[in-house]
């Protein structure tokens, strides 16, 4: 009862932070419902709730992520943007998001190289969020370290990744895995050809062609 809950709540919160987005950009209904539609049913995350990983839920806080970031490029710095980072990936953490922090916080890192104007703020914003979960990754760090751990590895090509966007893989062949040690939720960013051509075009393309824009 507490997972399906915490998950309505945590949806209900991403959906009012698209809604947010399209307020602030005026996007079209169009744009609202492709976001939508690619944030909360991509494969990657219905893919990990369905099989029980209810840390994945903390996935429905980053268009908070997504607007903050946007506000920084557009020229709101100082230390209340560094404040509501850092609470934002305390919110994440809360949530179990270890991976979800950690991308962001890759992130900031790599604005902070080709952003120059606001890496001051942006590596504030790491070593604050840092600071601030600080109680939860350190205990699992030095018991990490204690072990010999084995590293798992991702896609093994380049035609694997695009079979993660654009196979659809029902739970009885998911469970087999693409091999052994790395079952194929791990590797499910499932958003059907449609899905991923937006995204190469409008994500990847146009923004290379119209950079200012």
């Amino acid at each position: 009862q507490f997972v399906l809950f915490n998950t309505l709540l945590l949806y209900t919160l991403g959906f009012i932070g698209l809604l947010l987005l399209r307020k602030r950009y005026g996007w079209s209904l169009v744009t609202f419902t492709a976001a939508f539609l690619l944030f909360s049913l991509n494969g990657n995350l219905t893919a990990h709730i369905g099989v029980g990983h209810s840390m994945w839920v903390s996935a429905f806080l980053l268009p908070y992520f997504v607007l903050l970031v946007l506000r920084l490029l557009e020229g709101e710095i100082g230390w209340r943007w560094v404040l509501w980072m850092a609470l934002l990936q305390a919110a994440i953490f809360a949530q179990g998001g270890f991976h979800f922090v950690t991308w962001c916080l890759m992130l900031l890192l790599l604005l902070a190289v080709f952003e120059r104007r606001h890496a001051k703020t942006l590596l504030a914003a790491v070593a604050f969020s840092l600071l601030l979960n600080l109680g939860r990754i350190l205990p699992p760090a030095l018991e990490y370290a204690s072990q010999d751990r084995r590293f798992i590895s991702g896609f093994f090509s380049a035609a694997d990744m695009l079979s993660g966007f654009v196979n659809l893989v029902y739970p009885p062949q998911a469970l087999q895995g693409m091999h052994a040690s790395l079952p194929w939720w791990e590797v499910d960013f499932y958003t059907g050809l449609v899905g991923l051509a937006f995204l190469l075009v409008f994500g990847i393309w146009l923004v290379w062609k119209n950079r200012q824009r």
